[in-house]
């Protein structure tokens, strides 16, 4: 994994840009990059140097993010950690996502009670998301057909 520490801290920063904690976003990059795709608790905290708290913490955000999953090999008592890089792309998450973010602005252009330049940019926005909700999905099928 040596070989990948300049990229894990690029991309961790891009992540951390991102509003991810800064171990987190590496401790991310470092179980994508993984050759395994998995790795030991020990291992990551090994590999980064922090706290075990720090790394806890990590993947206790990335866990519920659904980012992150832990599992244990039967017969052993190792938690292992894995990337799910899935969770990024699949419709299910996008549109849940999508649609958080669209419910968020309608409810504070709703609050604002005002016609201005705010009011007019978040209805373009919410407006936007709504046919992204609707879109993506047919757009993720062409790309799993090219895929093929």
């Amino acid at each position: 994994m040596e070989q990948f520490r300049t990229k894990i801290e690029e991309y961790g920063n891009y992540y951390e840009k991102q509003g991810f904690s800064p171990v987190a976003s590496r401790v991310m990059i470092y179980l994508f990059l993984h050759p395994e795709g998995e790795a030991t608790f020990d291992e990551i905290v090994q590999y980064f140097g922090v706290s075990k708290s720090a790394v806890s913490n990590a993947i206790k955000v990335l866990s519920a993010m659904e980012i992150v999953m832990e599992k244990t090999k039967s017969g052993g008592r190792k938690r292992y950690f894995k990337a799910m890089l899935e969770r990024f792309f699949t419709p299910a998450s996008v549109i849940k996502s999508y649609k958080e973010n669209r419910l968020i602005f309608e409810d504070i252009h709703r609050l604002r009670k005002k016609k201005d330049q705010i009011s007019e940019e978040l209805q373009l926005i919410a407006a936007f998301i709504k046919v992204l909700e609707k879109e993506y999905p047919k757009i993720y099928e062409r790309v799993l057909k090219a895929k093929k």
